[in-house]
């Protein structure tokens, strides 16, 4: 799905995902992890923005996009160490002044250390926003 666009697993995947969430509290929204201009010039669309669109779709729930921005250019997180996806990011994601929100879900394609999303979550934990849940179609973690 993320280097062919083929996204016809998609709303399967996010089935399954949907199905697994129905049974603990859901979130109030979903936030996906966004990319950099550059980067979604070269995919041609962001994994996590449709996956959460999806997601949302079928959850009925809202995606808020606009409360996380990717600011600049990093590099490709899988080829890094943990020490080095940390540096990469850092400083890689801004909250724009939003009034506060409550059970945010980030979502994000593949999750490997697990990097990506501390990182935005306290960027938008800095802006006074709760983050309740994690969510990905396919993990490296154990």
């Amino acid at each position: 799905m993320k280097i062919q666009q083929r996204f016809a697993a998609l709303t399967p995947l996010c089935q399954q995902l949907a199905k697994r969430m129905q049974t603990q509290p859901l979130p109030q929204v979903l936030v996906p992890i966004p990319m950099d201009h550059q980067r979604l010039r070269q995919r041609g669309s962001n994994h996590a923005l449709r996956i959460a669109l999806e997601l949302g779709r079928q959850l009925q729930l809202s995606v808020r996009p606009e409360l996380l921005i990717k600011v600049g250019h990093s590099d490709t997180q899988h080829l890094l160490s943990g020490r080095e996806r940390r540096a990469n990011l850092k400083r890689g994601f801004v909250a724009p002044a939003q009034p506060a929100q409550a059970g945010i879900g980030l979502v994000d394609d593949i999750v490997t250390t697990g990097t990506t999303l501390a990182v935005a979550a306290s960027t938008l934990q800095r802006q006074g926003h709760r983050v309740s849940h994690y969510l990905a179609l396919a993990t490296a973690m154990n």
